[in-house]
């Protein structure tokens, strides 16, 4: 379990040696290879600790499985979904800084 933010050089690196840079698959190939594993590990372990007593009270109460995860479950993922979403931002925002720009000849125009 280790943050993008932590694989950006040798991801580089790699895309690099494997001759893939200012190519589609320079952003296709990360989230293939795993990118959101980190984010799965993450919110597993969050689910897992909600108690079961949650659901069991909801159960018995007669609430369908949709109502249990639009009234239970989303709620109380709210703070781990924003910080998931604060960690992808990060990342988004560092990766591209890291990949280099064609050169293109511009001209103005007046």
């Amino acid at each position: 379990m280790v943050p993008g933010v932590l694989t950006l050089m040798p991801s580089f690196m790699v895309v690099k040696r494997l001759g893939l840079l200012n190519t589609r698959w320079v952003l296709i190939l990360p989230y293939i290879r795993g990118g959101q594993v980190f984010a799965i590990f993450l919110l597993r372990a969050f689910w897992e600790a909600v108690p079961r007593d949650l659901f069991d009270a909801a159960t018995v109460d007669g609430a369908p499985e949709p109502h249990i995860l639009r009234h239970i479950v989303l709620p109380l993922s709210k703070p781990i979904l924003s910080v998931e979403r604060d960690i992808e931002r990060s990342t988004e925002v560092l990766k591209p800084m890291t990949e280099p720009k064609k050169k293109r000849n511009c001209s103005a125009v007046s």
